[in-house]
């Protein structure tokens, strides 16, 4: 059969006729193609379903020969792979690419290759040594193999060759934490840490714990920023912290502010990582009296949220708790301010 795709091929011609086709197919043999339509009509019509099974002709009119048992269509249409392959050199290339590189990325695809080439190169000469490398950051490996220290991250290299960065002996450093530890969290064995989601909230409490001293019961806060103490990846031994340490996690009082909560639990399953209740039951009272707003989106709760079931309040309080993750309403943490903080001596025993 591969002598009729060359033929079909080496045509200039797109767009076929059937007669096209008989002629094509015969090689211009005038007998063979009398043959083709009378005797051998059903070698024929296999030639034909054989090369739109392997893509080279797709049909392209509905109207159809007088064969009532084989039908073909009148037209064809020749599939062109205008794709540029690759040349026996850069086969060879690319085969020579060190075993780790993953290499069906660039033998499918030429401009791939091409645009990577230089990089490839450099790549490839430190695999071959990595075993004298010291271990770098990200950015300073990128750096001292490609003098760009963005480029490992930004060009898409690591996706296309699916190396790891274990592979270039390079690491990310962990994200640093805005945190203010009290003097007690160096007396202590077991120590409270309070997370909370919102920088102004944060604030709020670093004024009234380390500079007023009203919240004795805390030895360590840490601004969360939202989804970013699930997204980032904390050592948080770095800073002293242990399994030991009761971490205490504050957002707003939404289905989203405990959706961050529940990742930031899971994620960090080493840590004992809890609700940080005063401050919830107080925002639930502030609920109460001033009304719950509704949530500003309106996307879909995860099903997680509605079934979080938080033992510690009691049944009024968790009723409403669940009504304000069903019903997509919330109370911004920002409400528990320094004023309310100070006036309210309950919170301040956690």
């Amino acid at each position: 059969m591969k002598k009729y795709e060359n033929r079909i091929n080496s045509l200039k011609k797109k767009r076929l006729s059937l007669d096209d086709l008989y002629e094509a197919i015969s090689n211009g043999d005038t007998a063979q193609m009398k043959k083709f339509k009378t005797v051998n009509y059903d070698d024929f019509y296999d030639i034909v379903k054989y090369l739109e099974k392997e893509k080279i002709l797709v049909p392209r009119d509905k109207k159809v020969n007088t064969n009532p048992f084989k039908p073909l269509s009148l037209s064809y249409e020749r599939i062109v792979d205008d794709k540029e392959q690759l040349t026996e050199e850069e086969k060879l290339f690319v085969h020579n690419l060190h075993s780790s590189i993953y290499k069906y990325s660039y033998q499918r695809n030429v401009d791939a290759l091409r645009k990577d080439r230089e990089m490839l190169i450099k790549l490839d000469k430190f695999l071959r040594e990595k075993d004298f490398k010291e271990w770098l950051s990200v950015k300073e490996r990128s750096q001292s193999v490609f003098n760009d220290e963005k480029l490992l991250q930004d060009s898409g290299i690591m996706r296309r060759t699916k190396l790891s960065y274990e592979d270039l002996r390079c690491m990310q450093n962990p994200s640093p934490l805005l945190c203010f530890p009290a003097p007690s969290f160096y007396s202590k064995k077991e120590r409270k840490i309070l997370i909370i989601e919102n920088l102004d909230t944060y604030w709020t409490f670093h004024k009234v714990i380390m500079s007023e001293g009203l919240i004795p019961a805390i030895d360590m806060i840490i601004f969360g920023g939202g989804y970013g103490i699930t997204n980032k990846d904390y050592d948080f031994s770095f800073y002293g912290i242990n399994a030991e340490d009761i971490i205490l996690y504050f957002g707003d009082l939404d289905s989203e502010g405990l959706l961050i909560y529940l990742n930031f639990k899971e994620k960090f399953n080493q840590l004992n990582i809890n609700l940080c209740l005063p401050c919830y039951e107080f925002l639930i009272d502030i609920g109460i009296k001033q009304g719950f707003r509704k949530m500003p989106n309106q996307n879909t709760v995860d099903y997680r949220v509605l079934q979080t079931d938080i033992q510690e309040l009691n049944d009024e309080k968790k009723n409403i708790f669940n009504k304000v993750l069903k019903e997509k309403l919330f109370i911004p943490q920002e409400a528990l301010n320094i004023e309310v903080l100070r006036g309210n001596k309950q919170l301040w025993i956690m």
